[in-house]
């Protein structure tokens, strides 16, 4: 909360500023996140989040740390409207376009996060391609990836 009255402030100052934007927006995405696992007011934080880096990305289109930021906080919100079994579409629709745009930008951990979404839609052949792109492109985060390609692989094989 402290990281996102430090952003007001610098915004209040220069309402210009995108990294404050941007920074605002990392913090109401982590806020969000917090609240969603610990039982707070999550669709609020992550619907900031998203309005912050939609005003980086109006001030400067295809401005990649403020499309990641989108994207993270989309994802974010899906998975937690999901997991309180509320309508999560919406959040998915516009996640996955984010985490399109952003590996198209060339943002290699868009990849992964692209493989969870697609991977919570049960799309799994969807899936273990993107974490196999994102194992390749994002070396410390290989074993992971490579953790969830091998639990998706088993999933396939059941069905």
């Amino acid at each position: 909360r402290e990281a996102i009255a430090d952003a007001g402030r610098a915004l209040a100052r220069e309402p210009g500023r995108l990294s404050a934007r941007v920074n605002r927006s990392v913090a109401y995405l982590y806020l969000g996140q917090a609240e969603a696992k610990f039982g707070g007011d999550f669709e609020a934080a992550l619907r900031s989040a998203i309005a912050d880096a939609e005003a980086a990305l109006a001030a400067r289109p295809g401005f990649l740390p403020a499309l990641g930021n989108r994207a993270s906080a989309w994802l974010s919100l899906a998975m937690a409207l999901q997991a309180h079994r509320r309508d999560a579409g919406e959040a998915f629709a516009h996640a996955e376009r984010d985490l399109v745009a952003a590996t198209e930008a060339g943002n290699a951990f868009a990849w992964l996060n692209l493989g969870r979404l697609r991977q919570q839609l049960g799309r799994i052949d969807e899936a273990i391609e993107a974490f196999e792109k994102g194992a390749q492109r994002v070396p410390q985060h290989r074993a992971w990836a490579e953790e969830q390609i091998r639990a998706l692989r088993a999933e396939k094989e059941k069905k």
